[in-house]
């Protein structure tokens, strides 16, 4: 079940990034949420290769989130193909002064 708090950027040390298990015990960045959509704008490992970041979104994928990465470095590339998210461009109203950007979104089978 999607957990319930405002639309918004977050960081990894607020209460709604422990809401959707982005502990900033294991990794720290970005995220927005706008509706039942989660954007992580960046993730960085504390512990690379434990494979915290791949639990993180094994996570959101079983609340139910629609997952979009945006402008992923290589590492959430790797995982990003590892989930058969499909690539695709778009423009994030408010980010990046509204230019397209190259994300990966979730593809729920």
């Amino acid at each position: 079940m999607i957990p319930v708090f405002a639309d918004g950027w977050y960081q990894s040390n607020t209460e709604e990034a422990r809401m959707i298990g982005f502990n900033c015990d294991y990794f720290y960045g970005q995220f927005s949420r706008s509706q039942d959509k989660i954007y992580i704008r960046y993730i960085y490992s504390v512990q690379p290769g434990k494979g915290h970041v791949q639990e993180f979104i094994e996570g959101l994928i079983q609340q139910g989130w629609e997952i979009i990465i945006v402008q992923p470095n290589e590492a959430m590339e790797h995982i990003c193909k590892k989930f058969k998210f499909a690539e695709y461009w778009s423009v994030i109203e408010g980010y990046n002064n509204n230019n397209e950007l190259r994300c990966y979104k979730y593809a729920s089978v």
